[in-house]
């Protein structure tokens, strides 16, 4: 069980993966992630950001197999459009392992994912390997905090989240395309700020909107952000990086102008 818990999860989370956002704290920072630290691989990571604020690159130290570097697009409208993965960059004539292309509905919500798998980036779009032709779609639904609660991924996998009283993730629940079934519950939570607020890409990716944080928080910045946590359940990851131990630094500015937690 824990194995095939294991391989959902990496699909869900790791493979392909609104406006409206959940209740925030009147009193919480504008802060920005920059860099953070695994103990898994003992790995570090740095995101770089466009001067509307926006996610342009998560780039690890180390790159490998489904440990690559997450590039982000935007459209006119400076919505996420596209999101790559690669082990280099994303320039044209480099190698990727995923090319998501998002879909919006008329609220601004993501609500399809379209992805190709392995090949090289072109100005016109993503050139599939010789035989490669495959690509996955995920659609998202959401309630009424702008969350998203029911997702139909490869295979017709099918995965139903529910929150809390506190809006803290409390359960996945995972319906396969092979008709088996199991949940997966989450918490406690402490009172500390969860690091995926300070952007809504960060919490479409992870599917977690929660406030607060399920793991082992060991230290805080003065804004009540975690700077050093811990995992208290298997296979957590942050900004598509497995984590055992982690430690984040932020970019934070208290006057209030700059960048919101959600």
């Amino acid at each position: 069980m824990k194995t095939m818990v294991y391989i959902f999860l990496c699909v869900l989370f790791l493979g392909c993966t609104k406006h409206e956002t959940p209740p925030s704290s009147p009193s919480a920072p504008k802060c920005r992630i920059i860099s953070f630290t695994t103990g898994s691989w003992y790995d570090s990571s740095y995101v770089t950001y466009n001067s509307k604020g926006n996610p342009l690159s998560r780039i690890r130290k180390e790159t490998g197999t489904g440990a690559t570097n997450l590039f982000f697009r935007y459209d006119t409208q400076d919505r996420l459009s596209q999101m790559l993965t690669t082990y280099t960059t994303a320039d044209n004539g480099e190698y990727f392992e995923e090319w998501h292309y998002y879909f919006y509905n008329n609220s601004g919500k993501i609500v399809k994912d379209s992805c190709w798998f392995n090949g090289t980036i072109t100005a016109n779009g993503p050139v599939p390997d010789f035989g490669q032709l495959f690509y996955g779609i995920k659609t998202f639904e959401y309630d009424n905090k702008g969350r998203i609660v029911n997702v139909v991924g490869w295979g017709q996998n099918n995965y139903r989240f529910t929150y809390d009283n506190r809006q803290n993730l409390d359960s996945m629940h995972v319906k396969t395309g092979f008709g088996s079934e199991y949940s997966v519950g989450y918490g406690p939570y402490d009172n500390t700020t969860n690091p995926n607020r300070t952007h809504k890409i960060w919490q479409f990716l992870s599917l977690d909107y929660s406030l607060n944080n399920a793991s082992n928080v060991s230290a805080t910045n003065q804004f009540g952000l975690p700077t050093a946590m811990s995992a208290t359940r298997e296979y957590p990851d942050f900004l598509k990086v497995f984590y055992t131990d982690l430690q984040i630094t932020y970019d934070c500015n208290p006057t209030g102008s700059g960048h919101a937690i959600h």
